[in-house]
C-alpha cells in the first residue's frame, strides 16, 4: 500500500506542475513566479513520467538524479527536432512538454494498475 501512496504522490505532483505550467503560459506575463513553475517542470517532470513508463522505481535521491537526467534529454531533444522542424517557440515547446506530460502520467497510472507480474523462478 505504501508503494501506491508513493506513486500518487508522484502523479499529484506531475500533472500540478504541467497544469500550473499551461495556466501560467495562458496568463502569459512572465513573472517569478512563472519562471520557478516552468524552471521546476522542466527540471523534473519529463525525466519523472519517462521514468513511470518504463517502470523505473528507484530510491527518492537516485529517483531525482535520474529524473533530473531524463528530463534535460527530453528537453533537449524536443527542443532541437523543433529547431531543426523550423517551429521553434519555447512557449509552445513548453506547453507541448507539459501536455505530453499529462498524457504519459495518465499512461503510466493505467499501466501500473495490472496484475503484478511475478518474477521468473517464483512459483
Amino acid at each position: 500500500m505504501r508503494r501506491l501512496t508513493v506513486f500518487w504522490r508522484w502523479e499529484v505532483l506531475v500533472v500540478v506542475l504541467a497544469g500550473a505550467t499551461l495556466g501560467l503560459a495562458l496568463v502569459g506575463h512572465a513573472t517569478a513566479l512563472r519562471t520557478a513553475v516552468v524552471l521546476a517542470f522542466l527540471a523534473f517532470c519529463p525525466g519523472l513520467c519517462v521514468l513511470r513508463v518504463l517502470g523505473l522505481r528507484f530510491s527518492l535521491p537516485t529517483d531525482l538524479a535520474y529524473s533530473v537526467a531524463v528530463s534535460l534529454v527530453v528537453v533537449g531533444v524536443v527542443g532541437g527536432v523543433t529547431l531543426y522542424a523550423g517551429a521553434w517557440s519555447p512557449e509552445r515547446l513548453t506547453n507541448y512538454l507539459a501536455a505530453a506530460a499529462i498524457v504519459f502520467t495518465s499512461l503510466a497510472a493505467t499501466v501500473g494498475r495490472g496484475p503484478e507480474r511475478r518474477r521468473s523462478g517464483e512459483g
